[in-house]
């Protein structure tokens, strides 16, 4: 626990920085390195299930958030790109036969899974193509990044000293309802009193929503990983971060986090 702590008293302040303080190409080459540093540890997982990565797949993933960070409209075009190599890749790095498809599927899983999610931060940077025109929605980025990181310290605590009830025993069997619970309500309560403080370009309606979404998303995306690293027979993807394990293992909610937010943002913005 000391180290867990430890750690993310380490983590959290230099993520601010690069935020606020250092300018769009290291915020962006931040992103590269976390997306490399996890693809590597995906990689791992894959390989017990008969697939390996492309080495071309770890340019391709280090560039995402530098498209979405400067070039937003070419996002389409890139990523038809990097299909289109990747299955040029299968043809010409698949030696056994049999690991083919998996490999191929393992690397497109990859751009989807990791890349993506991963880069969207880049949209909200204040210096972006995307957040020149809404520089307020740096504070979102935040603020869906303290919805999980408190629903999952909630649920930690209150999963050990009230968890009877687990309710997902086939992927994670210290998960409990009571845990899940104190994890959905303490963020709802947290977003109902300052979330307009910091995210004054959207209504209470919006954020009361955007945080059941976040929390049901960001336990869904740990839920995920759980089953990629049960079905690989690994407890943590690595040991890279003191008391949190691997890159995957910290940032797992926010693969479905952010995505689910960013989706949630178009279409409320399009419904009202």
């Amino acid at each position: 626990m000391i180290q867990r702590i430890l750690t993310a008293a380490v983590l959290i302040p230099i993520l601010i920085l690069a935020i606020f303080v250092f300018p769009l190409p290291v915020f962006l080459g931040i992103l590269s390195v976390l997306l490399v540093l996890g693809l590597r540890e995906l990689g791992s997982l894959l390989k017990s299930m008969n697939a390996q990565l492309f080495p071309i797949t770890y340019l391709l993933i280090g560039g995402l958030p530098w498209v979405m960070g400067y070039r937003m409209e070419m996002l389409i075009a890139y990523l038809l790109l990097t299909l289109v190599l990747l299955l040029f890749s299968a043809i010409i790095r698949t030696e056994d036969l049999a690991t083919g498809l998996p490999s191929v599927s393992g690397n497109v899983f990859a751009v989807a899974y990791l890349g993506l999610p991963l880069s969207l931060p880049a949209l909200f940077h204040p210096l972006s193509s995307e957040g020149r025109t809404e520089p307020g929605r740096v504070w979102e980025m935040l603020l869906v990044m303290m919805i999980v990181w408190g629903a999952d310290a909630a649920a930690y605590f209150a999963g050990r000293a009230f968890g009877r009830h687990k309710v997902t025993p086939r992927l994670s069997p210290k998960k409990s309802a009571e845990g899940f619970a104190a994890g959905l309500l303490l963020p709802t309560i947290l977003v109902a009193i300052f979330g307009g403080y910091l995210v004054q370009n959207r209504s209470t309606t919006f954020l009361l929503v955007a945080a059941l979404v976040v929390v049901v998303s960001g336990a869904a995306g740990d839920l995920f990983e759980s089953m990629l690293k049960r079905g690989a027979g690994v407890k943590d993807t690595s040991d890279l971060l003191p008391g949190h394990g691997g890159i995957l293992d910290r940032i797992d909610s926010l693969l479905f986090a952010f995505p689910c937010y960013y989706l949630l943002t178009i279409l409320w913005e399009t419904r009202f």
